[in-house]
């Protein structure tokens, strides 16, 4: 029998600028005290504070520039 391990992880960082582009598995991103954007495929979407967003598995892009930390929860 072949076990397949995951990779659960639980993110907490605050920064008023950030960018980053990669892969990444399902995940719920939630932020508080400014506004990050996500580019996924050909979607554009703003995650406001105390909102989130539910990402499918996959390729995307994340972008904070803020002029006070923004809190990633």
């Amino acid at each position: 029998m072949t076990q397949t391990r995951s990779r659960d992880f639980v993110l907490h960082a605050k920064s008023p600028q950030f960018y980053w582009e990669g892969t990444g598995q399902l995940s719920i991103k939630t932020f508080s005290n400014g506004k990050v954007f996500y580019r996924k495929n050909k979607g554009f979407f703003a995650v406001e504070n105390n909102r989130y967003l539910l990402l499918n598995e996959g390729a995307y892009t994340i972008s904070i520039d803020e002029a006070v930390s923004v809190e990633l929860k």
